[in-house]
This record gives C-alpha cells, sequence and structure tokens, in this order.
C-alpha cells in the first residue's frame, strides 16, 4: 500500500507539534513539518526528538523540518518536495497556511482543535499578518467558510482533538469528523545548541537536593502573563514555610521574579529559560515531584506526566487527560491554600509518592505513547 504523505503546518518549536510528528513518522507516515519562516531561508532541516513506546522506552525518530518563506518563492521551494495526501493545521500564524492546500488541489485537511479554538473565540486577528487588507480578509473568509462547513458536515475534513473537555465541546457544536488522538510529547535534541556540561548539572543537582520542580513564565506578553504571576506568588507561599525543601523553578530569572516579589527566599532557586532538553531530563528526573499551581495548563502536565513524576495540580487536568485520577496517578487541589499540607504529605510518605509515580507511568505507557496516537488517527479514511 502507498505511504501516505502529510504536511504538518505548525507556529514555531513545540515539543508536542514534534511528538505528533515523531509518532507519526513511526506509524509509518511520510511526515514533513512546515514553518513559515520570515527570518530563515528556504531550507530543511533534520531534527532528532525521542517519544516513548508502550513500555516506556524511549524512540530515537528523526523528522523533516521544513522552512519556507511567506512568498511565492517559499510555495515554489515546496513544489519540490512529495504532494501531500493530507495536511494537518497545528498553527496558523500566517494566511498564507491555508494557501497551500489550494496549491495542490482538493487535498483532505485536518484541522487541530486549538486552531478552530481561536476562530471560535474571536481570537484569530491577533495571529494575522495585519500589513495586508486583502491577506487578511482572504483568511478570515477561509477559516470561516472552514469553521461553518465542519459544523454542518459539508465537508470530508476532519478535526483532531487531544483533550477530553474539547471533544466534549466540539460535539455539542454539532461537529462532525471529530478524531481524538492523545498528546504525544518529545525530547528534542537539536532545537538550541547547548555547551551545557551534564556533570556540572549533576554536582547542581546534589547542592540543591531535594527540590521540587515547576515551569513558571513570567515575562509574557499575552493575557496568561497575570496567571504565571500568581502561580509564582503559590510557590513563594511554599517556600516560606517548607524551609527545608528547595523549589527549583525553570523559565524564569530572579530580575523577573523580583519585579512580582522584591524579596525571594534562598530556597526559590530560578533558573531561567532552559533550551538544552538533556538537562530538563536530569532536572525532572531528580526532583521529588512537579508543581503546576495553574487551573489552566496542559503541555506542563503532560511533560511531568512524560518524566513519570509525582504531578501536584489543580483538578483541571483531570477534565482534560484521559485516565487521570486523583490521588491515584496525580494529585490535584483547586484550594492553594492546602498545597503546604499536599506538599509535606508528599514528602514525608515516600509509600505514596512512589504510588502515584508508578501509576503515573502506567497511565503515560497506555495512553499517551505514538502506538495509541496511531491507533486512533488511523481511523481517518483519505489514509486507510
Amino acid at each position: 500500500m502507498k505511504t501516505s504523505n502529510i504536511y504538518y503546518i505548525y507556529n514555531g518549536e513545540d515539543r508536542i507539534d514534534f511528538g505528533n510528528v515523531a509518532a507519526l513518522a513511526l506509524g509509518g507516515y511520510n511526515t514533513y513539518l512546515i514553518h513559515f519562516s520570515k527570518i530563515k531561508k528556504n531550507g530543511i532541516k533534520k531534527k532528532m526528538v525521542q517519544i516513548r513506546d508502550g513500555l516506556g522506552n524511549f524512540k530515537m525518530v528523526e523528522i523533516n523540518n521544513i522552512y519556507i518563506s511567506p512568498t511565492n518563492y517559499g510555495f515554489e521551494y515546496l513544489k519540490h518536495f512529495e504532494k501531500p495526501d493530507l495536511i494537518i493545521y497545528s498553527g496558523i500564524n500566517y494566511p498564507y497556511a491555508f494557501k497551500i492546500a489550494d496549491m495542490f488541489g482538493d487535498i483532505k485537511k485536518i484541522y487541530y482543535q486549538h486552531v478552530l479554538l481561536k476562530i471560535f473565540k474571536n481570537k484569530f486577528y491577533c495571529q494575522l499578518d495585519k500589513r495586508s487588507l486583502n491577506k487578511v480578509k482572504y483568511s478570515l473568509k477561509a477559516v470561516c467558510s472552514t469553521f461553518q462547513k465542519c459544523i454542518l458536515g459539508l465537508t470530508s475534513d476532519y478535526t483532531l482533538i487531544q483533550d477530553i473537555l474539547d471533544y466534549r465541546f466540539f460535539s455539542s457544536l454539532g461537529f462532525r469528523n471529530l478524531i481524538y488522538t492523545p498528546i504525544i510529547y518529545s525530547m528534542c535534541y537539536n532545537i538550541h545548541n547547548s555547551n551545557n556540561n551534564t556533570n556540572n548539572w549533576l554536582d547542581f543537582i546534589n547542592q540543591y537536593y531535594p527540590y521540587v520542580l515547576s515551569i513558571i513564565t513570567l515575562k509574557r506578553e499575552d493575557v496568561s502573563e497575570n496567571m504565571e504571576k500568581y502561580a509564582f506568588k503559590v510557590i513563594y507561599n511554599l517556600a516560606i514555610k517548607q524551609k527545608n525543601l528547595n523549589f527549583i523553578i525553570i523559565g524564569s530569572n530572579r530580575a523577573q521574579a523580583e519585579n512580582v516579589i522584591k524579596k525571594i527566599p534562598t530556597n526559590i532557586i530560578l533558573l531561567g529559560k532552559i533550551y538544552d532538553d538533556k538537562v530538563m531530563k536530569i532536572l525532572y528526573e531528580n526532583s521529588l515531584f512537579v508543581i503546576v499551581p495553574f487551573h489552566l495548563s496542559s503541555n506542563r502536565i503532560i511533560e511531568g506526566l512524560f518524566y513519570y513524576k509525582p504531578i501536584l495540580t489543580t483538578c483541571y487536568p483531570l477534565k482534560l487527560f484521559k485516565g487521570l485520577k486523583n490521588m491515584i496517578n496525580i494529585v490535584c487541589e483547586d484550594s492553594f491554600s492546602k498545597y503546604n499540607d499536599l506538599v509535606s504529605l508528599l514528602i514525608n510518605d515516600k509509600v505514596f509518592r512512589d504510588k502515584i509515580r508508578e501509576n503515573a507511568k502506567k497511565l503515560y505507557n497506555k495512553h499517551y505513547t505514538y502506538e495509541t496516537f496511531n491507533k486512533y488517527f488511523s481511523k481517518i479514511r483519505p489514509l486507510q
């Protein structure tokens, strides 16, 4: 049977997009990541990523990442590659993304749920290149038409859903051709070149152990910045009470933290952004557990599960992720005032902590591996 060619259009360097494409590659699909870039010249760059299989083993996968300029020259470059049988829209930062399907004729398309949610919630305007009114009009007309057709069942295109809450949401709207697939997380080895020395990081861990880990990005230019600040205050309040425990925060530096709270306790260690996934792996694997103090967060949850760590978070992920159960494979509580008691429980009760970790491992290996992804993805008719 002919191997299906897939174009996967995305916005940026995202470990979930890389994980999805790696899963497709292991499923036997010939997949190209397409990224519109006004900075990089037209070209193809190989990326090496690792994802887990159903036994928990890491699989190394090479994926093709194609950069094209949003110009006629960029589209001509794309014609050098095989015609796609399917186009997946994971990101649509540029209106040119829709022209790819037009260029190749009648191509089946898949829209990730967050693409259609941006349209539904009227956030699509801020995603467009506003320098050209005609381009905005073209794109808005295209996506609104697509949205309407998906609801009315007038198209054979698909909507790909990666969390249960959105699946129920789109089902309630009357969407046809909905496909659920799990989120696939990946480790990337060449997003950035890094000179970090592994031994130095192991020495660092020995210095600050025991510690818990959080990902908080204080400097953002979107509405989630206030949530990040609130999350940091949650960690701050815990650090004041848990003086014998270190709290390592990735994603923010000390100067950014001091703009939120002037006096930072010595047991809060701010590492800034880390681009080397080998270092991330070391930090995750040696942490006692992970704290995700957000009411809206999915990537941080799947990242913690990927590394088989106990996670302390709010109850929101219970709605998003298949198989999550409070106090079984995750620890959930909406009231941050109760977090100190739960932190003490996770620190002092090793049996409980190990139970959460082992069950999180079983959950990930059952629901969030490339085998499960391809089991659902293979239901798409154009690929059968």
